[in-house]
């Protein structure tokens, strides 16, 4: 699935039409179409956007921006 496409799913599914995402987002329901039908390109910096203000996560619309997980360190073992 492209971002586009999980775009539009997650709209759906967040049962919100173009019109009212695109206004969530501060822009026109001609642009978020485009985004969603993949005539506009959607880059990181528009995901991140569109996920802050939707309440998704950024690698919902693109796994490509899913965040490495912290390494925790193991407390060190003392012999005694």
């Amino acid at each position: 699935m492209t971002p586009a496409e999980r775009l539009r799913s997650y709209r759906l599914a967040a049962g919100l039409t173009q019109v009212q995402a695109a206004e969530r987002c501060d822009m026109t329901q001609g642009y978020w179409s485009h985004y969603e039908t993949g005539r506009r390109h959607l880059t990181e910096a528009q995901i991140l956007l569109i996920a802050r203000r939707l309440g998704w996560q950024p690698e919902d619309i693109d796994p490509a921006l899913a965040r490495p997980r912290p390494r925790t360190r193991k407390a060190p073992q003392h012999k005694d």
